[in-house]
């Protein structure tokens, strides 16, 4: 019976054996009727192999990929932080990124040799299901084009900044071939510092000893034969290195109340991670208009002298920091102001000179140490050997035709740049004053005709009388609005005009809805009014800030007109008929500062309320602990 047992266990292992075998059959002949890709490549070039994953039941979980070639296993990938590399492969080959399309298996072969060529197979295994393993596996074949000059090209290196790093270039037939290293496509010997520090070994690789962060890019090995064939192939070198500041100015100048940003200059490789800012020794922690921008520059929106000091930049990524920066001091100009401005227009004749003022001092500090630059506004240059600027004040002698237009006097310090601008004319005729001047009286009006002895286009010609019993002369300007016939008679009819006097007893008075200007109609030429123009000009720059006009004896400038505690001055003045305008005397006034006196006022009124609850709170506890 033991006998026939054994007999019947050994029939039943056959029979086991055979069909697993026959199943082995069916696989293998399956997985040979799948087509196997066929690719390509040249020595120095790349490869890429599409390998897509395919899960069981199209489930997703966790699997591992294993690359071989000619039946050998080169690469391996067991999750995100575990691979395996062959030490022939090291380097050479990477997984793809599955956004271009391609399978989660894919991989990228770089820097090929001839020694590549062979069958290769993608399969995947997952260890968390039995069985591990499925028909999966993708076949390839890579055919190398080895060419006649190349056998071994260089391969992608990356290095901590100050290691070693190796480009191997291997040739077929040394003794008749000859390389030429190049870097970012030029010849490796321009480059002198790393020329210092690079070696070509007798197998043609090339050495670098110790790397830069500078040295990082495409280095190329180019071989030529003796009849003139040619071959290259190209290598990238990625230099590592802490974060490091590379430059740090002594000073930096803001201007005052002006927009403003602080720099940190540093390089990183990896990439940067953090920037640490530190203001006079203490973490600076950015408020009061300061803000972080992207490459962590600190940004000032509004400049105050809060934001002077001392600071320092620390630049960090994942390997480290170099250390922090030097010292950056920053100083807060204010910008400079002018304490006199040239006139709005100078004229001068033919050969006279002509000196144009200014000057300038730094507005918070009161140090006259900004510089004057004197320029033309069309860009001509100053007339050479016949100018000179001394202590801000321009001069020019022996005035030339040219010489006329806009200059401009500019007020430069660190922190900002102010400019005013005078306009030179030059009489480059001087005109002949009339004759044969009479003049017929009406009532009310005075005809007056002359000869012309200058004829050209554009002559304006002035007025002047006076009372008989004054000693004050008075102007009135005609002004030419056709052209003179080529006549020397000229007989020009003048508007009827009365001397008109200015406004009388100006006085303002601050109202609620604004200021109150009145004043006294002239003393004589009522006849001719017209109007009255009222100016007010911002001090002390005198700059012309409004005007109104009116035919009533009072004006109210509204109070947005005018800002709060400004000193401001004032003049109204009369227009006749005939265009003249009599100026009143000017009155200087300061604006009250309203801003002030109403949150003086509401603080007041809070206090008061909050006084009045606290008494209320304790007249009803006090009654309720009587009650008690």
């Amino acid at each position: 019976m033991a006998h026939l047992m054994s007999f019947y266990e050994i029939l039943s292992l056959v029979s086991f054996t055979l069909l697993y075998m026959h199943c082995q059959l069916v696989f293998c002949l399956f997985e040979e009727n799948k087509k196997p890709t066929y690719l390509e490549g040249r020595v120095g070039g790349y490869v890429v192999f599409n390998c897509p994953v395919e899960f069981p039941n199209d489930y997703p979980i966790p699997y591992n990929i294993n690359w071989s070639k000619d039946g050998k296993l080169f690469y391996a990938w067991y999750g995100e932080d575990s691979s395996f590399t062959n030490q022939e492969y090291a380097g050479r080959v990477r997984l793809i990124d599955t956004h271009y399309g391609l399978g989660k298996a894919s991989i990228n072969l770089t820097s090929v040799r001839e020694a590549d060529t062979g069958w290769y197979e993608c399969r995947m295994s997952y260890p968390n299901r039995s069985p591990q393993t499925t028909r999966n596996g993708t076949w390839f074949s890579l055919a190398v084009d080895g060419g006649t000059l190349l056998k071994i090209p260089p391969i992608n290196q990356t290095v901590l900044e100050y290691e070693s790093a190796f480009f191997p270039c291997s040739v077929k037939n040394p003794e008749t071939m000859f390389v030429t290293w190049y870097k970012d496509g030029k010849i490796l010997s321009t480059f002198s510092d790393l020329a210092s520090r690079s070696v070509m070994g007798s197998d043609s690789g090339l050495l670098i000893t110790p790397t830069l962060m500078t040295d990082f890019g495409v280095f190329e090995c180019r071989v030529k034969n003796m009849i003139g064939e040619e071959e290259d192939a190209h290598a990238y070198l990625n230099v590592q290195y802490k974060a490091k500041v590379v430059y740090a100015p002594k000073e930096v100048f803001f201007a005052y109340g002006q927009q403003a940003i602080l720099d940190c200059h540093f390089r990183s490789n990896p990439p940067l991670t953090n920037l640490r800012w530190e203001k006079d020794g203490i973490l600076y922690d950015p408020y009061n208009n300061v803000f972080y921008k992207r490459n962590g520059s600190l940004f000032f929106s509004e400049v105050d002298d809060l934001h002077g000091g001392k600071y320092t930049c620390t630049p960090y990524n994942v390997l480290g920091t170099e250390g922090p920066s030097p010292i950056i001091k920053v100083l807060v100009q204010h910008p400079p102001e002018f304490t006199l401005k040239p006139k709005s227009v100078y004229i001068r004749k033919l050969g006279e000179s002509v000196t144009m003022n200014c000057s300038a001092k730094d507005k918070h500090t009161n140090d006259d140490r900004s510089l004057i630059d004197w320029t033309r506004k069309d860009g001509i240059p100053l007339p050479f050997h016949r100018h000179t600027i001394n202590g801000g004040n321009l001069t020019i002698e022996n005035l030339t035709a040219h010489d006329r237009g806009i200059y401009t006097c500019a007020a430069i310090n660190e922190a900002a740049k102010i400019e005013t601008d005078a306009e030179l004319m030059i009489e480059t005729f001087s005109p002949k004053a009339p004759s044969n001047l009479t003049a017929n009286s009406t009532k009310d009006s005075i005809t007056i005709r002359w000869v012309q002895n200058y004829v050209r286009h554009g002559i304006k010609f002035s007025i002047w009388y006076r009372l008989s019993d004054s000693a004050e002369w008075r102007t009135h300007q005609v002004k030419s609005t056709t052209d003179y016939v080529s006549t020397n008679t000229t007989t020009k009819n003048v508007s009827a005009f009365s001397q008109l006097g200015p406004p009388r007893n100006v006085s303002i008075e601050t109202r609620p809805d604004g200021f109150f200007v009145c004043w006294n109609s002239p003393d004589w030429g009522q006849q001719s009014l017209v109007v009255y123009v009222i100016r007010w000009y911002l001090e002390p720059e005198h700059i012309l800030c409004g005007k109104a006009e009116t035919t009533d004896n009072f004006y109210i400038i509204p109070e947005g007109l005018l800002e709060n505690g400004v000193l401001y001055t004032l003049q109204v003045s009369s227009v006749s008929t005939s265009n003249y305008e009599a100026f009143g005397e000017e009155l200087q006034i300061v604006t009250p500062q309203y801003g002030i006196t109403q949150v003086i006022t509401i603080g007041a009124i809070v206090i008061l309320i909050l006084l009045l609850c606290t008494g209320i709170i304790l007249y009803f506890k006090r009654n309720l602990f009587a009650t008690y």
